[in-house]
């Protein structure tokens, strides 16, 4: 095997090494486990952008791009987001000293810039560092690395919701809509350029038109932020039932509104392949999600949760707004309390 391929071996299985080595020496508590989840998903679609910056200006270069995605090596990807996800998150105390809320952010800052500082020249030929790669590592660790700390503390400390959701948002927004059509489209011939080779009134009419569903999954995840006091991952759900906004008139709009998305953007790229994803979003939200989904409602709101669903379909809008019956609003009201 040469260095080249030793580098990137290492790059990818010493990451997934510590963190099962960290999980096993001090495993996670629930709210942590979905905190490190988040971070590090952050971390992946952040470092995907910065690394795309970074081959265009020169900070540095990846030997053979078209291996890769983004033009980055999948296993030095991957590695990397882990480096800056998960193990800091495993790594970090529990819970630091009130007095000093950001010490431990700091010190894993420091000890991960370190860290690259010394083990990036190493990487070559897997890496090849530019004049200015400093500078790409300081914008690396503004976009990529404090957001997804930042991210896992709030996360496991159920604060700064409207921060969490954005976040939340932007990352699995970008993971749908960006990063799954460009991996597709790499695989299949296609390309994102076919847009600007349209013309420009269809163009600015394909985004009007795909500006409804983003509209609706948008409006969506605000319900559940504002009304439910939680996000839309299920680690990290909401605590109230959210009937109101768009959940009023479908039981699935976020889903709906990214399925559709995804489809719309398929037929802006005149692919067929991620127009199928699109639809395989919605088969697999219609069976498999909403088996596990309808389970946890159930459980978690009983009456409530069931009067709304004989009421709501789950893909088909309603002409007029869903009202909830105030006899299931008490009778939750009263289960609730008998369990505190």
């Amino acid at each position: 095997m040469d260095r080249y391929s030793i580098l990137l071996t290492s790059a990818l299985y010493a990451p997934i090494a510590l963190v099962v080595a960290l999980w096993i020496w001090r495993p996670p508590s629930a709210r942590a486990r979905a905190g490190i989840v988040f971070a590090t998903a952050w971390a992946m679609v952040a470092l995907l952008g910065v690394n795309a910056l970074a081959t265009r200006v020169g900070w540095w270069t990846f030997p053979h791009p078209e291996l890769g995605i983004f033009g980055v090596p999948i296993e030095m990807h991957i590695g990397w987001a882990l480096l800056w996800g998960a193990i800091p998150m495993l790594a970090m105390p529990r819970a630091p000293a009130p007095a000093r809320p950001f010490a431990a952010l700091a010190v894993a800052v420091a000890a991960l810039v370190a860290f690259d500082v010394v083990c990036m020249p190493l990487l070559d030929p897997a890496l090849v560092l530019g004049p200015g790669w400093l500078i790409g590592e300081a914008v690396a660790v503004a976009i990529a690395l404090v957001p997804a700390l930042l991210l896992f503390r709030w996360t496991r400390d159920d604060t700064h919701l409207a921060a969490r959701v954005t976040l939340l948002c932007a990352t699995f927004s970008t993971l749908m809509l960006v990063v799954l059509p460009t991996v597709i489209l790499t695989h299949t011939g296609g390309t994102w350029r076919v847009i600007a080779e349209r013309p420009d009134w269809l163009t600015s009419l394909a985004v009007q038109l795909l500006a409804i569903p983003a509209a609706l999954g948008v409006s969506a995840v605000q319900e559940f932020a504002v009304r439910g006091g939680g996000t839309p991952v299920p680690f990290d759900a909401p605590t109230r039932l959210v009937t109101s906004g768009a959940y009023a008139y479908v039981a699935n709009p976020m889903q709906l509104g990214n399925s559709l998305l995804l489809v719309g953007v398929g037929g802006l790229l005149a692919s067929w392949w991620v127009t199928a994803a699109g639809a395989m979003s919605i088969v697999y939200s219609a069976g498999l999600a909403a088996w596990d989904e309808g389970g946890d409602l159930e459980r978690r709101f009983g009456a409530p949760w069931r009067d709304y669903r004989a009421h709501v379909r789950a893909w088909i809008p309603r002409w007029r707004p869903y009202v909830p019956d105030d006899r299931h609003a008490v009778l939750y009201v009263s289960e609730t309390c008998g369990k505190c």
